[in-house]
Formats: structure tokens, sequence, C-alpha cells
């Protein structure tokens, strides 16, 4: 998200009686204010575009697809061997 997902962020905000104003800047992704920081070593800066590069927002969009399914898929599992031994629990209930 930090690569590919660009927000915008608040400026300055001026308060007039009851209303406020806010300013935002331009919306940019957090990849992009971290190159574009003073702070930031220019080896850094490179080993970070580098890593950019290799990204692939598709690949990584089916990825994660894949590994919520994956996580429904256990999560459905668990329900249902908890609900199989609650009906366990329930036949071996004996009242008097």
């Amino acid at each position: 998200m930090n690569f590919f997902q660009p927000t915008a962020k608040l400026m300055h905000k001026e308060r007039h009686e009851a209303k406020v104003k806010k300013s935002y800047d331009a919306p940019k992704t957090p990849f992009k204010r971290l190159l574009e920081s003073p702070d930031i070593d220019d080896d850094v800066k490179v080993q970070l575009q580098n890593y950019f590069d290799e990204l692939n927002p598709a690949a990584l969009k089916r990825e994660i697809d894949q590994l919520l399914r994956k996580l429904a898929k256990a999560y459905l599992k668990k329900k249902a061997n908890l609900e199989q031994q609650l009906e366990q629990q329930d036949k071996e209930l004996v009242f008097t």
C-alpha cells in the first residue's frame, strides 16, 4: 500500500469562528514522499527504487487474494469443527 496508494496529507488548518479550513498537499504515495525527503541517504533511495521496480501490483494482488481465500477456508473449517464439538457435547449431556 505504501508503494501504490497515494494519500493527501493535511498541510495546515485555519479556524474562522466555527468553520475550519483545511489545506492539503497533492496526493503522493508514502514511497514518493520518502524519495523526496532530504533526510534519507541517496544509497537508501536507490535501494528503495530498485525494490519498487521489482514489484508487480497485479501479482501482489493475486497473492493477497489467494492468502485471503486460504484464511477464509481455515476459518470455516475451524468453525465447522467447533460446531461439531458443540453438537457432540449436547448429545452427551444427560438430563435427569
